[in-house]
């Protein structure tokens, strides 16, 4: 199951508002025939010929200034044509004369995306609140409003309309998920356990959901837990009816690796510690992408481990390979070089430890060098 994205959740009203088009119209509108000046601009805006239906909308305007179907009409055009500035006012036009249209609301709609898309958060929230005036009853608007209001900081506020939405759909796996997001952020681990647990309840191979239980029963001391989930998302990421779980699946092996390393079962943690250095290696023309992404992580937190049970030689070889990793991908070498250097140290060898130490900061010098030029981004 894939997480329930804004554009998603404002295509739900969307449906919600094209299966009520038949309700009653306000009392101070009326129901403007259709002329054939109108019609032809509706033949052309279905066929996506944006600019004649434009040119058509435009006649019919001018002849019923107050046909609000043909004013949002219009402002549809011209948002798909980009010109949102024109869009706007056909939008707030439409809206003077009746808020609750299904023309009004598709308007309203894409100009809430644009907004948003375009970080204009304020212009963003203000359409969103129209289409709750059009369709107050309709659950999308509290996940939506929630998503904006989280991705804002506004964490107590977001928490309130995500309430009102698992209130509202009790058996939504992605609201569930969301409210256990946002009770995370606010610190309440034991809240946020809850809500993932009744989102995995009602979507078992639900990944995102998993690994969020996960991390919270890390944090609440719950390993085995925490290990038993990082293995299901595993197991469904191979499942031939799930297809977005290969994006979790280095996410939880690392996970997975850490937690067994908290319990001591150190073989275990170090099998999934290589298998995500293993793929990383076949990764060098994808920068950041599937195991790399994890690579850095994985190979210190594997030395480290090393290291604490004295062994010393694979520790320098794991050094070794990130060294190699980071040097074919254009990355930081020094942090590696350094870490290399210290168990040097540790074993005696002084000489090769001020060889690292050296490379180390010849790396860093250059590193500064390329950032300061633009030449490389910190990865």
């Amino acid at each position: 199951m894939k997480r329930m994205t804004l554009s998603s959740a404002l295509v739900l009203i969307l449906l919600i508002a094209v299966a009520g088009t038949n309700r009653v119209v306000a009392a101070e509108t009326r129901e403007w025939p259709y002329s054939a000046t109108e019609t032809s601009a509706l033949n052309f805006y279905r066929a996506k010929n944006y600019r004649s239906a434009l040119a058509q909308y435009n006649k019919v305007v001018a002849a019923e200034p107050h046909n609000v179907r043909a004013v949002a009409g219009r402002g549809l055009c011209e948002a798909n044509l980009r010109d949102y500035v024109r869009a706007r006012k056909d939008c707030d036009r439409a809206f003077a004369l009746e808020p609750s249209r299904i023309d009004t609301n598709m308007l309203t709609i894409m100009l809430h995306n644009f907004y948003k898309e375009s970080f204009q958060d304020e212009e963003a929230m203000a359409m969103l609140e129209r289409t709750h005036i059009a369709d107050p009853s309709h659950p999308a608007y509290y996940t939506t409003k929630a998503e904006m209001l989280q991705g804002e900081g506004h964490l107590k506020e977001a928490l309130e309309n995500i309430n009102k939405f698992v209130a509202l759909v009790p058996k939504d796996s992605d609201g569930w998920c969301r409210k256990g997001e946002i009770e995370e952020q606010l610190n309440n681990d034991r809240a946020a356990l809850a809500s993932y647990g009744k989102s995995i309840a009602l979507s078992p191979t639900f990944h995102v959901a998993l690994l969020k239980e996960a991390h919270c029963l890390e944090r609440l001391g719950d390993w085995q837990k925490a290990i038993a989930d990082y293995t299901k998302v595993l197991r469904f990421s191979e499942s031939k009816d799930e297809n977005d779980g290969h994006t979790h699946k280095f996410s939880a092996i690392l996970g997975r690796a850490d937690a067994y390393k908290k319990v001591g079962d150190t073989a275990k943690a170090l099998k999934d510690y290589d298998t995500i250095l293993t793929a990383a290696a076949k990764d060098k023309g994808n920068v950041r992408e599937g195991a790399a992404r994890y690579a850095m992580k994985a190979g210190q937190s594997r030395a480290d481990l090393l290291v604490s049970l004295k062994r010393f030689e694979e520790a320098v070889a794991t050094y070794t390979d990130m060294i190699t990793l980071e040097g074919n991908w254009g990355g930081a070498t020094g942090l590696f070089y350094q870490e290399r250097a210290n168990v040097y140290r540790l074993m005696g060898k002084n000489g090769l430890a001020e060889g690292d130490e050296t490379r180390a900061a010849k790396a860093d010098a250059k590193e500064s060098g390329r950032l300061k030029t633009g030449k490389l981004q910190p990865l």
